[in-house]
């Protein structure tokens, strides 16, 4: 058990959005970029916390996709909230759940006496690299950042982490391009797609289901939490399948968020964001223990239990 707690959350949503029968997407438009979400969230956190950026003893970003290869995107929003402080920057990527990640492994530094306070900073704009000719995935992703405080707490405590991956599934889910295995300057007019977000989702689906159920059942077995124990299930935004998935669970619909319909999938930024929602609808409040669930390319599924 940890004693740390989300001190402050801060949401940037872009200004643009568009509409799909599956419903609203927020979108960046040329007047905004990634970065100026990261940085937005990151300073609405920190004033929802009444902290400000030289409490902060570290910055992480958690981000599936970063602003550039090198450096790191920490070190980039450290440039624009945080220039000439002396405030270590790195990042920490798992992709859907990289938030979930960062907030496990900061934990323990927290604990541990390295860091008193850390600014977690999420988000993507999946938009960008959208293949309009794979209808699901161009419908359901959605841009947005959402940040957070992570502090020492007396009343919140992380309970209990997990994470597994099942890199059969590594190819599901993924952009090939743009790395070191298919650089950017390979990229012509016949290989676009590579460049280009790409989802298998019937078998990511299926492998996403079987895994978080074996998550689930491990999680009873190892840690002495059952489903009954938990007040309220803050699960990655993955697709509309979500609300499938959760009844194969036998998770009833009280007990979890889905706004997928809303808003969409956000990438790393929608866990946070869904916790954020659930918290100003008054579906999670404090003293409830809360389970963290997500699915992400690797094939990778994370939970975590707070005590908020």
């Amino acid at each position: 058990m940890l004693n740390i707690g989300i001190k402050g959350l801060g949401v940037a949503l872009p200004k643009n959005y568009v509409e799909f029968e599956s419903g609203r997407r927020y979108r960046i438009s040329g007047e905004e970029n990634h970065l100026d979400l990261l940085c937005k969230s990151a300073e609405n956190a920190l004033s929802n916390s009444g902290l400000t950026i030289d409490d902060m003893d570290v910055i992480i970003g958690a981000c599936a996709v970063g602003l550039q290869p090198i450096p790191c995107t920490a070190a980039l929003v450290h440039e624009v909230i945080a220039k000439d402080r002396k405030i270590p920057a790195f990042d920490i990527n798992s992709t859907c759940t990289s938030f979930i990640t960062a907030l496990d492994v900061v934990g323990y530094q927290i604990q541990a006496g390295r860091y008193k306070h850390a600014l977690i900073v999420s988000g993507d704009v999946g938009s960008i690299a959208l293949n309009e000719n794979e209808r699901h995935s161009y419908e359901l992703l959605g841009d947005g950042a959402v940040s957070a405080v992570i502090s020492q707490s007396e009343t919140s405590d992380i309970l209990y982490a997990t994470q597994i991956t099942y890199s059969v599934g590594a190819h599901l889910t993924e952009i090939s391009g743009g790395g070191t295995a298919l650089p950017a300057y390979y990229y012509n007019g016949n290989n676009k797609e590579k460049y280009q977000f790409h989802m298998e989702g019937k078998s990511a689906l299926v492998a996403t289901a079987k895994l978080v159920g074996e998550v689930l059942n491990n999680i009873e077995k190892s840690s002495g939490f059952k489903l009954d124990d938990i007040d309220m299930i803050i699960p990655h935004q993955a697709s509309s399948a979500l609300g499938l998935i959760m009844r194969r669970l036998n998770v009833p619909e009280n007990k979890y968020i889905d706004i997928t319909k809303q808003y969409g999938n956000m990438v790393s930024a929608s866990v946070p964001f869904a916790l954020d929602y659930a918290i100003k609808s008054g579906r999670v409040r404090r003293g409830d223990i809360v389970m963290f669930l997500g699915s992400a390319a690797g094939l990778t599924i994370n939970a975590m239990i707070i005590k908020f």
